[in-house]
């Protein structure tokens, strides 16, 4: 904008300053005034003083008029470039050895500080006043013809005479002016003096000159410069006066306008934010804004005056070539200031990113460069700023696709995954793509779906801002990994939701071993609790008698499996079952008739009966169907008693309240498998002794084989908690630790022993912040069983470092349901915190970046847009409203034709669901202006207000594109180039090799005989040698030259006449092989026919018949060249055929002869390349040619060129 202004303003100051009909002059004062320069001049300006303006722009004004200051107006400019105020310079004779005239001059200063000097060249005027002073006649004769208004007036200011020009300045007829006062007529103000100081000037010196303000008959002020005199009668008395004034109304216009047109020139200039210099046509440094001396940090243009902009070595040597070739250049550069730490003088150092500007300003005639305008843009921030956008989002990319834990992004709309790392396709194991085709629901256990769903929900709300979770996970083998998820939501500007953000780490060993750590305690305690049943019943068997021993027995199990009813009964020896531990409460309220407490076989019935005949345990907790009068039961667990497959009896248990489960079944089936032996020997007493001993060394080995296991458990898991890489611990309900185990004194630096000693608590290493949320647990600790939690927060370390650690905790009650400790572990996630901030700051840069984004944002439905952002209209050129307005499938008329189909099958697709579906191409689409965009788009399908529809986000990639085709054209380039270099490298050298060997051999030869008489005719013909060889490398540098131009350039091809080619290029030969016998004979059968060819077509004959002596050994050289015409592939061809009788050429050699001048053997001789362009001449025709035997069978006798050239 703010060169057009300045390109503006400086068009209307040429039109004016140009075509002014005085002289202008505009000087820049040099050292404090001591000389001016010229810095314009104008066209009225060259004709007066008879010069040309650009003969003298630039250069001294003493040099180009040394009388100036004899003529004192050097002075005059001198005092208006130092006071500001306009002066006249009174009519003057200016002389030197170039002009002599009459000049006056009028001079101001303008606001840039040049000073203007308007000039009018008035020898004729001063004619006229000489004139007046000696002929009347030559005086009216000089009025009449003056370009001045010239009257003649009375003392008492009455008109006597007025001429023409006075009649057209006026517009008073002379008929109308004559009689007239002037004060009537025209009257006369004076801008600068009063009229009383001016007559008493006029009348006391008889002259007066100066400006006056007059008007025209229609009213029009009209601006004057004027000079009158007295004329004085013969004695000397005032008799009258003759005023001559120069209608100066255009100057003073063209005067304002310049003034008006610099004011607002410099205006923008110096006001422009943009920084502007301007240079002269060599490259120095004129002028520069104060945007420019800020930019460089100097506070005055003139410490940097003369800086030349061409010489400067940031300048980029192609952006320098441009330049001088006229061009406006737009290019950006990192400029280095220490560069140019000499020549700038600026005050600043290091370096910047510019977006220059340079454009060239013409002369008048568009002939030569005037100026340079250089216009500069300080996008150092932005370029950082760019840097720094860069580094975040590698920072993210590297975070997520590097980072050690498994992190996913994800679709809420449908919970369908977007985009995952490596981490977790290894956790996971499976592919990227497979997982991008999955939702969240396809990999996670039924078991965690709500809950996980129910705080997405949340965090959507609002309610939280993250949450951390443990949940299990399908491998793609079914295997469940358990995983530990911390879960975001990635928003945009607005707070709308955009994705979800999780991140998974991998906690299944450390699951496995709380599961192994539970599985321990509970087979402790089970260990435990059997260990005290069987105690009591073995103290039971040792000291009661059987009468009472089955009651108490059956007592003990009552307790232990917490049950209303029971039975312990035995196989007497005829196999009856006894019962007499019966519980009184059955027996009494059994109302059968007959009841007793023993069975015998016959009479067996119910499930007692068939777990004993089966073997087997029966556990059922539902009702019974049981004959009337027996006792009911709502639930029961039957377990036979069996030793070594002989059924000894059974314990029967009923009516536990909430039934029977394996645990229970489980300590039945111990107690029976324990007991049964020692039922045994009660029962077979004649051989308890014995068997009793061997039954008790069993039971010992067995308790000690199981207090072994219990101890190699233990030992595992005290292996396991040493070796932890966290803090296991024991505590009360205080949180005094009792035990600890892992990792304690490498996260805390506390010796484990200072904490169980109570040296120090647990409490007073967390940060005060802390304290009350842990008091507020341990309440809850103390009061409800079974209370579990985690929580996460800082502590104090022994050497005052503070770190993170994240706690998990539950406490464990008694046998009746009172907590009385605590255990729990503790894992350092200092890092893991660090990990989440760096995330959360880039999360937060990456959401500012896609807020800001320049990806243009479109979603279709149902055909229709139903959002686009602005960024999409910037690059298609419509607005946003213009594209909502579209009717249905309207988008497409944006859509280039030949990507229509394909365009408009994606888009029908993601608006249905459809799944097969391309997520990521590119297309074309077609702007309003017409111009063709590239665009790169990445498409799915969403869910929008309850449907289906196309979500595109769309990159421009139009400069990608061009740049991309550019640069394969380039490297196809560069490969052809490389190519061809290699490829003619070898025989260049070799050929040029042979062709200097036989010149130095010459040589050799000639300064050996150069002396010897006899020997002057061989050193004549050596010399012809020489000759023929440097003719030879003449033509070899020709056929490369002419090589490349084929490969390089189009080959047009026109009507041609081969006979005149033909008969130039054998004249050729016989002039290059003088010395030779050489006889070509031509059949002319088809001389006069017309071929598709060029110019080249002379180096196919020339190199055809050159070959032809070059290999040739015979003292005669025999050529003929036979001309037919040949149909082939229904084209019509000119064959010719060139047979001579030289060496010949191998059935070996033949195949490789025109294969781009590349010779399998080195030893060969002749001009390679002359084939080889013979061959590439001929491609260009899309003609043939190939080589056979003069004579069939024998290469020997000489060669056969065949060509074929199409017909024109």
């Amino acid at each position: 904008m703010a060169e057009k202004s300045i390109f503006g303003s400086e068009n209307l100051f040429k039109e004016l300053f140009y075509n002014m009909s005085s002289g202008v002059a505009i000087y820049e004062a040099l050292n404090n005034g001591e000389d001016f320069i010229f810095k314009e001049f104008n066209t009225a300006g060259e004709k007066i003083n008879n010069l040309k303006r650009d003969d003298i722009i630039g250069k001294n004004l003493t040099e180009i008029f040394p009388g100036v200051k004899e003529l004192g107006l050097f002075e005059v400019l001198k005092r208006v470039w130092k006071t500001g105020n306009a002066e006249t310079h009174p009519t003057s004779l200016y002389r030197d050895e170039r002009i002599t005239l009459w000049v006056q001059n009028y001079v101001f200063k303008l606001p840039s500080g040049n000073v203007v000097a308007i000039f009018d060249d008035i020898t004729a005027n001063k004619k006229i006043e000489k004139a007046l002073e000696t002929s009347v006649e030559e005086y009216r004769l000089l009025v009449e013809n003056a370009q001045s208004a010239i009257f003649y007036l009375g003392l008492d200011y009455k008109i006597s005479s007025w001429n023409k020009i006075a009649e057209e300045i006026y517009g008073w007829k002379k008929s109308e002016a004559i009689g007239k006062t002037i004060d009537e007529l025209i009257p006369v103000e004076f801008p600068y003096d009063t009229r009383e100081d001016v007559e008493k000037i006029f009348f006391e010196k008889g002259v007066w000159k100066g400006e006056a303000i007059q008007h025209h008959k229609n009213g029009t002020p009209i601006n004057v410069l004027s000079s009158s005199i007295i004329i004085k009668d013969d004695d000397g008395n005032p008799k009258g006066m003759v005023t001559i004034n120069h209608d100066i109304t255009e100057l003073h216009i063209a005067q304002q306008k310049l003034f008006d047109s610099e004011l607002r020139f410099k205006s923008i200039f110096m006001d422009s934010p943009i920084a502007i210099s301007l240079y002269d046509s060599n490259g120095k440094l004129i002028d520069a804004n104060k945007a420019c001396l800020d930019l460089i940090n100097i506070s005055d243009v003139d410490q940097v005056r003369g800086f030349d902009i061409l010489d400067d070595p940031n300048m980029p040597r192609d952006i320098k070539t441009r330049i001088l070739k006229g061009e406006t250049v737009k290019f950006e550069v990192l400029y280095d200031f220490d560069k140019v730490e000499e020549s700038l003088r600026a005050g600043r150092a290091g370096v910047l990113y510019f977006d220059a500007m340079i454009s060239p300003i013409y002369s008048e005639d568009r002939e030569s460069v005037k100026y340079y305008l250089n216009q500069v843009n300080n996008i150092t921030e932005r370029r950082l700023g760019e840097k720094r956008l860069e580094e975040s989002e590698e920072r993210f990319r590297k975070i997520f696709e590097e980072g050690p834990l498994g992190m996913a992004i994800i679709n809420l709309d449908d919970y369908s995954i977007l985009k995952v790392n490596t981490m977790l396709c290894t956790m996971l194991e499976y592919t990227e793509n497979e997982l991008t085709a999955l939702k969240i629901q396809d990999i996670t256990h039924p078991d965690d779906n709500d809950k996980d769903m129910e705080l997405v929900e949340q965090i959507v709300r609002g309610d939280i801002s993250f949450f951390t979770l443990e949940k299990r996970y399908f491998k793609k083998n079914n295997e469940i990994l358990w995983g530990n998820l911390t879960s975001s939501i990635i928003r945009d500007k607005d707070g709308n939701v955009l994705y979800g953000l999780g991140m998974i780490e991998d906690i299944s060993e450390r699951k496995i071993a709380e599961q192994k750590l539970k599985e321990s305690e509970q087979n402790l305690k089970k260990s435990q609790k059997e260990l005290l049943i069987r105690n009591q019943i073995s103290k039971i068997f040792l000291t009661i008698l059987d009468d009472e021993m089955y009651a108490e027995v059956l007592d003990i199990i009552l307790k232990a499996l917490k049950s209303k009813y029971g039975v312990f009964g035995y196989l007497d020896e005829d196999g009856s079952s006894v019962c007499p531990s019966m519980t009184r409460n059955i027996y009494d309220k059994c109302q059968m008739e007959n009841k007793t407490i023993v069975f015998p076989r016959e009479t067996w019935g119910g499930i007692w009966a068939t777990s004993m005949i089966e073997k087997r345990i029966i556990c059922s907790n539902g009702p019974f169907n049981f004959p009337k009068g027996h006792v009911l039961l709502s639930s029961a667990l039957v377990v036979p008693i069996i030793l070594q497959d002989e059924c000894l009896g059974h314990i029967l248990v009923g009516n536990k309240e909430g039934g029977y489960y394996k645990e229970d079944i489980d300590l039945l089936e111990s107690i029976a498998d324990w007991t049964a032996p020692i039922l045994h020997a009660r029962l077979k007493r004649k051989i308890a002794e014995e068997k009793l001993r061997k039954l008790n060394e069993e039971l010992e080995l067995r308790v000690e084989r199981r207090t072994k296991e219990l101890e190699e458990s233990q030992r595992d898991y005290r292996n396991f908690l040493q070796n932890f890489e966290g803090i296991a611990f024991h505590g009360d309900l205080d949180f005094n630790f009792t035990f600890i185990q892992g990792s304690f004194e490498l996260i805390t630096g506390y010796k484990p022993e200072e904490i169980l000693s109570g040296a120090i608590k647990w409490n007073q290493i967390m940060i005060p912040q802390d304290k009350e949320k842990f008091i507020n647990k341990i309440k809850q600790f103390r009061e409800i069983p079974n209370t579990h939690f985690q929580h996460e927060y800082q502590i104090k370390c022994k050497d005052d470092t503070i770190k993170w650690v994240k706690e998990i905790v539950r406490n464990i009650s008694n046998e009746s349901g009172t907590p009385f400790m605590v255990q729990g572990a503790i894992y350092d996630i200092t890092e893991q915190k660090k990990f989440d901030e760096i995330l959360k700051e880039s999360e937060e840069k990456f959401r500012s970046i896609t807020e800001q984004s320049l990806m243009g944002i479109i979603i279709i439905q149902n055909g229709k847009i139903k959002y686009v952002n602005e960024a999409f209209g910037i690059i298609n050129e419509y607005s946003v409203q213009e594209m909502l307005d579209w009717p249905q499938n309207g988008f497409i008329k944006i859509v280039h034709p030949d990507d229509v189909e394909f365009v408009i099958e994606q888009a029908k697709k993601n608006q249905s669901g459809s799944k097969d579906v391309v997520i990521n191409y590119q297309s074309r689409i077609i702007s309003k202006t017409g111009k063709t965009r590239w665009l790169e788009s990445f498409s799915k399908t969403i869910i929008y207000h309850g449907g289906f529809a196309d979500f595109i986000t769309v990159i421009d990639i139009t400069e990608s594109k061009l740049a991309e085709q550019k640069l394969t054209e380039s490297e196809e380039k560069f490969r052809k180039a490389y190519y061809q270099a290699n490829l003619y490298r070898d025989v260049f050298a070799h050929d040029l090799n042979n062709i200097l060997q036989n010149i130095n051999s010459s040589a050799e030869l000639s300064s050996l005989y150069l002396n010897n008489p006899e020997k002057l005719h061989t050193v004549k013909e050596l010399n012809e040698i020489t000759n023929e060889q440097v003719k030879r490398g003449q033509k070899l540098i020709d056929n490369v030259r002419k090589i490349t131009e084929i490969d390089e350039s189009e080959i047009q091809l026109d009507k041609v006449k081969i006979g005149r080619h033909l008969e130039k290029s054998i004249e050729i030969l016989k002039t290059s092989y003088q010395m030779r016998e050489i006889n070509v004979q031509v059949n002319d059968n088809a001389k006069k026919k017309n071929v598709r060819a060029n110019g080249l077509l002379l180096d196919v004959f020339e190199n055809l018949l050159m070959n032809a002596v070059v290999h040739n050994e015979n003292p005669k050289i025999e050529i003929f060249i036979d001309i037919t015409m040949e149909d082939m592939e229904n084209k019509k061809f000119i064959k010719m055929e060139f047979k001579d009788n030289g060496i010949g050429i191998s059935d070996f050699r033949k195949k490789s002869i025109f294969e781009k001048g590349i010779r399998k053997d080195k030893r060969s001789k002749g001009m390679g390349l002359g084939l080889s362009l013979v061959k590439k001449i001929m491609d260009s025709y899309h003609g043939k040619i190939w080589v056979e035997n003069k004579v069939k069978g024998d290469s020997s006798k000489g060669s056969n060129f065949i060509v074929l050239i199409p017909t024109a």
